[in-house]
């Protein structure tokens, strides 16, 4: 299966490569360091740390995706040598594992220790990971159709996922719905609740869907027009 082999193949470019390692260290660390700044009170959030959890979690995805996009644009000669329906299928798996993975990753330690007195709502947080995760690699797969090279591509995420998002709640309402579609901070709610997104209402998954459905459809199109350019 396509999967399987995308996930072999990310594996082994991630064992495989010192930026990688880079990141998985800095998403490990990231809670310990944000708590040594909380006990010397360097840190200027009144929130509480549960709070910082979730928007740790939320900067994780945005890097893990931007890292699975430079990987599959990179390995994008292998990819051109299948049908596009396993393409779709394997850049949204990449994208999707990449997220995912190192969400867990930066979740690892403060889950081990448990937010010292607070436990942490196992579901919600699994939930929440997944959610984002899908959201980031329909996004993702819609921007890897793009002609721009690698970098460009990564830059794109947190921009459609987290700043234009952000820009667009701010402006006319005709804007707003574009934003929603787009925007995966809300994913990331704190704090959890039964009605949060995370938890698999229908309406939450609609843009999930939307967005594949336009990268299918480009897709199918470019497979029908050879003369086009590769995707």
């Amino acid at each position: 299966m396509i999967e399987r082999a995308t996930l072999r193949w990310f594996s082994t470019m991630a064992l495989r490569s010192p930026i990688a390692w880079v990141i998985a260290a800095c998403a490990g660390a990231a809670w310990p360091v944000f708590t040594v700044l909380l006990s010397l009170g360097i840190t200027t959030s009144t929130r509480p740390p549960a709070a910082a959890l979730y928007e740790i979690g939320f900067v994780a995805s945005l890097v893990g995706a931007s890292l699975a996009v430079v990987t599959l644009t990179q390995g994008s000669w292998w990819l051109a040598r299948t049908t596009p329906m396993r393409r779709f299928r394997a850049e949204f798996t990449g994208v999707a594992t990449g997220s995912f993975a190192l969400i867990l990753l930066a979740w690892f330690l403060p889950g081990l220790l448990s937010l010292g007195e607070e436990s942490l709502p196992v579901a919600h947080m699994l939930a929440t990971a997944t959610k984002a995760s899908l959201h980031l690699a329909a996004i993702s797969v819609c921007v890897l159709a793009l002609p721009f090279n690698a970098l460009v591509r990564a830059a794109l995420i947190p921009l459609l996922a987290w700043f234009i998002p952000s820009l667009l709640a701010q402006g006319p309402s005709s804007l707003v719905g574009i934003g929603q579609c787009l925007q995966i901070a809300g994913d990331f709610q704190f704090p959890w609740t039964e009605e949060s997104p995370a938890f698999g209402r229908l309406g939450s998954s609609l843009p999930i869907l939307g967005l594949c459905l336009l990268r299918l459809a480009e897709a199918t199109r470019r497979a029908f027009h050879p003369c086009a350019t590769p995707s």
